[in-house]
């Protein structure tokens, strides 16, 4: 089960870090092209919703783990990160 835990925070470090990393080309192509403030904007937005929808999974995750080891690994998560 400790090898689930490991992957399931690499994962959620992993859709950070990604989300992250277009965000600043999304960025970058806004300061090149004014024409995509608008639509990269949006896309920015949708990005960071979807990443919230990650971690919401995540807390979601931790209570099933709770319920069934009666265990919470919720302080254990900065081990992985």
């Amino acid at each position: 089960m400790k090898t689930n835990k490991l992957k399931f925070f690499a994962l959620n470090k992993s859709i950070r870090i990604e989300t992250e990393e277009v965000i600043e080309e999304i960025v970058v192509e806004m300061k090149v092209n004014s024409k995509a403030v608008g639509s990269g904007t949006n896309l920015i937005l949708a990005l960071k919703h979807l990443e919230r929808i990650g971690e919401h999974c995540t807390n979601i995750a931790e209570s099933i783990y709770f319920v069934i080891n009666a265990k919470t690994i919720k302080h254990e998560k900065t081990k992985f990160e």
